[in-house]
């Protein structure tokens, strides 16, 4: 089983809460640094590990102790039956991000578009 792991400096929180708003989350499961012996005051409120089903397809995210920076991250795709949603998805997602590829009609699918979100994780939408 392959599942993506989105890697934050601290601000894992913040950006489960993010995607909470925009995706449909189900089975979050949440384990924090602050849960396990010799952790600093500083990071225990940081997230070891979440687990969690986003549309329907397991991710984990942390917060990872060694340094990561944005961009440096794995590309998600999120399939939709219409473009209706997709294209909401993607408004949310680009909130203070940046377009990479333009949602438009594409050979491939009837919508299909890349944006970075603040975060600096790559997301294409697609309409199948």
């Amino acid at each position: 089983m392959i599942v993506p792991t989105f890697n934050f400096n601290g601000k894992c929180s913040e950006a489960i809460e993010f995607y909470e708003k925009i995706f449909t989350i189900r089975g979050k499961a949440v384990l924090t640094y602050g849960s396990m012996p010799g952790v600093s005051e500083e990071k225990k409120d940081w997230i070891f590990n979440a687990k969690m089903e986003l549309e329907g397809f397991l991710v984990w995210f942390a917060d990872s102790t060694e340094k990561v920076s944005k961009g440096t991250m794995v590309t998600i795709t999120v399939t939709y039956p219409a473009a209706g949603k997709a294209t909401e998805v993607f408004n949310k997602l680009l909130e203070g991000g940046s377009v990479l590829v333009e949602l438009s009609p594409k050979p491939f699918s009837q919508m299909h578009g890349c944006v970075k979100d603040k975060f600096g994780i790559c997301w294409q939408i697609i309409v199948q």
